[in-house]
């Protein structure tokens, strides 16, 4: 089994903005942090805080399971990050004991999504976000086994609890399915994605705007379905953990770069194969120049001939 460590009389900081940016709150025992307690990000550790001139006036708790930071609302961010020690959830047997997290930057919050995706993997505690200095008496700080980069693809233990609690539905036919954006609020878009639904509806394919449905009829539609089309965005990272063999999976790239971590989660939780498709006409670089913000325009005709060149119709 991975590691819970268990360490008592512990001090909790909240996370807060400091020259330089964004420090994660700690949690730290007799004045010494808990290295345990520290986030991994693309195989480098978020900055803390330090413990040096604070004193305690948030509330106490008698015990807690240590969270980490929470990136909610952004749902793949929390999908991807914040769920990372929730498998251990399942060996503490007090379910009255909280998971506390600290915030992962100024806007989180516990977004309805939250609750909706714990309800899902049988996660019922209650949520706790430090916004102050808090004591615990008993922490238990799970591995973090899951998350961006290396860790995507590497705890059996994390893809047994997240598959193990949701029934699987076998696809029925060839349905076929085109996930967009293109009703989606932030940042990050195909600027002809309109189109590229006319286009793709015509060929048979079913356009679903994930954001305007429940968890459950989400992963009700992905499963049902032979082959998803995605136009690339987060809401690619929850499907990846329920998929199977059966489905065919693609990918229409809205960045040059090919975002690896989409492929490794398919293929590591689901046993797919995700095809990406690049037909890239031009790409609109937003200040801050963030690749996660871009907009661009794509080649409809090619990204249907790379489709039906893959096989996906």
């Amino acid at each position: 089994m991975e590691r819970i460590e268990l360490h008592r009389d512990v001090t909790v900081l909240p996370s807060r903005a400091e020259v330089g940016g964004w420090s994660i709150g700690s949690a730290f025992a007799k004045s010494e942090l808990i290295e345990a307690t520290r986030h991994d990000r693309y195989n480098q550790l978020l900055s803390h805080r330090s413990i040096g001139g604070v004193e305690p006036s948030g509330e106490e708790l008698d015990s807690a399971i240590w969270g980490g930071p929470l990136f909610a609302p952004h749902f793949g961010h929390f999908l991807m990050e914040s769920t990372s020690r929730l498998w251990a959830s399942e060996y503490l047997a007090r379910p009255e004991i909280p998971v506390v997290f600290v915030a992962g930057g100024g806007k989180s919050q516990f977004s309805p999504f939250v609750k909706a995706f714990l309800e899902l993997v049988g996660v019922t505690r209650s949520l706790r976000l430090v916004e102050s200095v808090s004591k615990v008496g008993l922490l238990y700080v799970p591995a973090q086994v899951f998350g961006l980069g290396p860790l995507v693809d590497c705890s059996v233990i994390f893809k047994e609890w997240v598959r193990n609690r949701v029934p699987t539905v076998p696809s029925h036919g060839e349905n076929k399915l085109f996930v967009s954006r293109s009703r989606f609020s932030g940042q990050g878009k195909i600027a002809n994605e309109m189109e590229l639904e006319e286009r793709l509806s015509a060929r048979g394919f079913e356009v679903f705007h994930p954001e305007q449905f429940s968890l459950a009829e989400q992963l009700a539609t992905y499963q049902r379905a032979r082959t998803i089309v995605f136009s690339e965005g987060s809401s690619m990272h929850f499907p990846a953990f329920f998929l199977n063999q059966e489905h065919r999976v693609a990918c229409i790239q809205r960045r040059p770069q090919v975002i690896p971590v989409f492929r490794r989660q398919f293929r590591f939780f689901s046993d797919v194969k995700l095809q990406y498709v690049n037909a890239i006409r031009e790409v609109f670089a937003k200040p801050p120049a963030d690749p996660a913000t871009f907009d661009c325009v794509v080649d409809i005709d090619e990204v249907e001939n790379q489709l039906a060149a893959a096989g996906f119709g």
